[in-house]
């Protein structure tokens, strides 16, 4: 059977009429059998002042505690979503249970927050090695704020998957499904959860059974045990409708969102950057995970697993060819885009170090205990850099602290340049051409280059960030095509 899955991101469940434009693509491709994922209802692309509802989620579980902040934001997330169904004709009904468990869920987690505070008072008072006692009720608090992280932040793809369904049946036979009902099984890790293998087989048995348009949650998962899960963090509904796509062998997996595809860089930056027409598996995964924001980094893999193409398409323009990424490699010496994100570059340096074993260790092994995802990494006889993204660490001064017991640690911020291409794998002097551009223009390269099949990543002063994106796009794809 032909098969396809089609996701739609946030921005396409916005407003009324963005489920108006994703409902004409469902039914444009109602004879191919589609499957399809839904985010959370996200911005509205014509009200700058909307929220995404999961940020407005997030901000219920971080005020827990406070009931009446809550309950205004609460009453904010069943306005907007009752605001949609109006627009179209849906009965308010639809979502009651929804709303209802949601609340719930925040009632309980204040609970929680509540007899926290009572237990860790008696623990002071009667625990002489209290410490010990406390780091305990530390360690358990922290799993039971990703429990309900994830449970709260479920709400978002629950509701839009229930209204957008509804919305569909208008035209033709479409239910709502929570992926974790039927199939999509995951670790226990809350907020960056993987799908066990079990899963995939679970999908395709029920997914088989549908004769229906699935509309089905992305983002969401149960573990064995039933609590919540998020797959791979925000961003996980691409990664959720690869799962489904891989689990039912689909033809294509198209993906959905407010942009043309994956442009050639980043065009707040790059007014004349434009939609890259095909892209390899390789060259798509080093283009999102170093900056492109169209696609989660792990969303192509599980599609990978099965040579499945995947198409990112904008639904505002349905008629756009978008860009396609599937196995084949890139002929020709074409360098397809250049992504940029800004870092921070860790240096930590200990000449007593010299020689001695596990120095890299130590420093690798602090900075995992802080949540750190190492991108790039130089090393001398007395020191190691290394860059992460920016935004992937809330408590910077704790990690330098920490790695003071190791060596003396700067610290510096610097604009990360990913040039990617197949054309590096095959076209002799590419490199040095790449860094002969920087050098006529007087940007300097901060760290050694590293370079990786089919991407070459370049860190530059902050300050000469834009100014190197701008050069070489001009340089390497502008005068290029």
């Amino acid at each position: 059977m032909d098969r396809i899955v089609i996701k739609f991101g946030g921005t396409s469940m916005g407003s009324a009429y963005a489920m108006q434009q994703s409902a004409e693509i469902v039914k444009f491709y109602i004879k191919r059998n589609p499957v399809v994922v839904v985010s959370a209802v996200g911005k509205d692309i014509d009200d700058g002042n909307s929220e995404k509802v999961t940020d407005m989620l997030i901000y219920c579980h971080k005020k827990a505690e406070d009931a009446k902040l809550v309950k205004t934001k609460l009453d904010e997330i069943a306005e907007r979503h009752y605001t949609l169904m109006k627009s179209l004709n849906l009965d308010y009904a639809t979502i009651d249970s929804e709303l209802t468990d949601l609340g719930n869920s925040l009632d309980s987690y204040r609970g929680h927050l509540i007899s926290r505070t009572a237990n860790r008072e008696a623990a002071v008072r009667l625990q002489n090695n209290k410490e010990s006692l406390l780091d305990g009720l530390d360690d358990i608090d922290e799993v039971v704020r990703k429990r309900f992280s994830a449970e709260i932040q479920s709400y978002g793809e629950r509701l839009s998957a229930k209204i957008f369904a509804s919305y569909l049946s208008q035209r033709f036979d479409a239910q709502a499904y929570n992926a974790f009902d039927i199939g999509m099984i995951t670790d226990s890790e809350f907020e960056a959860a993987k799908p066990l293998n079990e899963a995939f087989s679970m999908l395709k048995k029920n997914i088989a059974k549908m004769r229906c348009v699935p509309v089905i949650t992305g983002y969401i998962g149960k573990d064995i045990r039933g609590s919540g899960t998020l797959l791979i963090g925000r961003g996980g509904s691409d990664y959720s409708a690869a799962v489904i796509a891989n689990a039912i062998t689909a033809k294509e997996l198209l993906i959905y969102s407010d942009a043309d595809g994956i442009m050639t860089a980043d065009p707040k930056i790059i007014k004349t950057a434009r939609t890259i027409p095909e892209l390899s598996f390789e060259e798509a995964a080093e283009l999102t995970y170093f900056g492109a924001k169209i696609l989660h980094p792990s969303s192509v893999v599980p599609a990978i697993r099965k040579n499945i193409t995947v198409k990112v398409l904008n639904t505002f323009n349905p008629s756009g060819s978008g860009t396609t990424i599937t196995k084949r490699h890139s002929k020709g010496n074409a360098i397809k885009g250049i992504a940029n994100k800004e870092v921070y570059i860790l240096t930590v340096k200990n000449p007593e170090m010299v020689g001695e074993r596990g120095f890299a260790e130590k420093i690798f092994s602090i900075s995992e205990q802080y949540g750190i995802s190492v991108e790039t990494i130089g090393t001398s006889s007395i020191e190691i850099s290394y860059t992460f993204e920016k935004n992937g660490i809330s408590d910077l001064a704790d990690l330098i602290t920490a790695l003071q017991n190791v060596g003396e640690v700067s610290r510096s911020e610097g604009t990360s340049i990913n040039v990617v291409g197949d054309a590096l794998k095959s076209t002799p002097g590419m490199m040095g051409d790449i860094c002969s551009i920087l050098g006529d223009n007087k940007i300097n390269i901060m760290m050694p280059v590293c370079a990786n099949g089919s991407a070459l990543n370049l860190l530059i002063n902050r300050r000469n960030g834009k100014k190197a994106l701008r050069v070489l796009h001009e340089e390497l794809i502008e005068k290029k095509n």
